[in-house]
């Protein structure tokens, strides 16, 4: 499985503890940190990136590919639990956030690259959970959808053979109108891997098609998130000319579909240690993303107003 994230380190650690509160296990209350607002209560950052909630993450293991709700009540985030990948929850509770505990839906196969769509009732997420007629965990990571029933996720479900064909398809993000981004290794790629994009159709995504050039090309496109309005792309790459390992660039959607020239965010984003995981929140305001600068993975996070900056004066189909 190292290959899916060839930038991210393993830590060892110990599994947080639960407590039985009113006859039912719950995870206890985080009460070393000023954690009662949004984002953390975290002083918001500006055009250079900053780590985020420094002492949320990695207490216990690797952690990365942060994503809250749209309500900003639920925050998930996935732990590298010494080679394997399980997705973690926190809750607001009582004024409070609780301590990260194991997803209901997650710990038996690997489970990464969370994504809540923007209604907030649906979340879409990269699993090596057997596909529907197999027995046997698949070697690639895989696109599974849930939706909200009340206050739990229900049944995983497979986004189907035209998402999940070929050796993986993972990393899903969607726009408002929930078409579907994500990067995918098929016989019929420019490189290895490519991102690509499926329009929905009456719940499913009957019809996948690959970018093409200029987004894709003979290296490598991976972590993506596309804008709500699918007006930019944000991708991590390994290009030639980059600061080194996985880079984020940026690409911009013009009126009639085509897409920009990819362009390098900068070495206020990108640094030789490599980046990946861009997730944008659902306000708009952050692009959150992972970077190992400092030695070792950490979550980061900037304003958004970083893709203005790098929004093409003029650009037209």
């Amino acid at each position: 499985m190292r290959e899916i994230r060839t930038w991210r380190r393993t830590s060892l650690g110990l599994i947080l503890a639960t407590v039985l509160i009113g006859g039912c296990a719950r995870s206890e209350i985080v009460d070393t940190l000023d954690v009662s607002g949004s984002y953390f209560s975290q002083t918001s950052p500006g055009l250079v990136p900053e780590v985020f909630a420094p002492g949320v993450f990695n207490r216990d293991y690797t952690d990365f590919n942060p994503v809250f709700g749209p309500d900003g009540k639920e925050f998930y985030f996935t732990s590298d639990i010494d080679g394997h990948y399980t997705i973690k929850v926190m809750r607001y509770i009582d004024g409070n956030w609780s301590e990260p505990e194991t997803a209901e839906f997650s710990g038996t196969y690997q489970d990464c690259d969370m994504f809540i769509t923007h209604n907030g009732r649906r979340m879409l997420y990269s699993s090596t959970r057997p596909l529907p007629g197999t027995t046997e965990p698949t070697e690639g990571l895989f696109i599974w959808s849930m939706e909200r029933e009340e206050e739990s996720w229900g049944e995983p479900r497979s986004l189907g053979p035209s998402v999940n064909s070929g050796g993986r398809s993972c990393y899903p993000t969607t726009t408002t109108a929930g078409t579907l981004y994500f990067q995918s290794s098929r016989e019929t790629n420019i490189g290895e891997p490519d991102i690509h994009r499926a329009s929905l159709v009456n719940g499913s995504y009957p019809v996948v098609e690959n970018l093409g050039r200029p987004v894709n090309s003979e290296f490598a496109e991976m972590d993506n998130v596309i804008a709500p309005d699918e007006s930019y792309l944000i991708v991590s790459c390994k290009r030639p000319g980059g600061t080194g390992g996985s880079d984020l660039y940026i690409t911009f959607r013009a009126s009639g579909g085509s897409w920009s020239e990819m362009i390098n965010m900068g070495d206020r984003i990108n640094t030789e240690h490599g980046e990946g995981c861009p997730m944008i929140t659902h306000d708009g305001k952050y692009l959150f993303f992972i970077s190992n600068r400092s030695g070792h993975d950490e979550n980061y996070w900037v304003d958004a107003k970083v893709v203005e900056e790098l929004r093409p004066r003029t650009f037209s189909d």
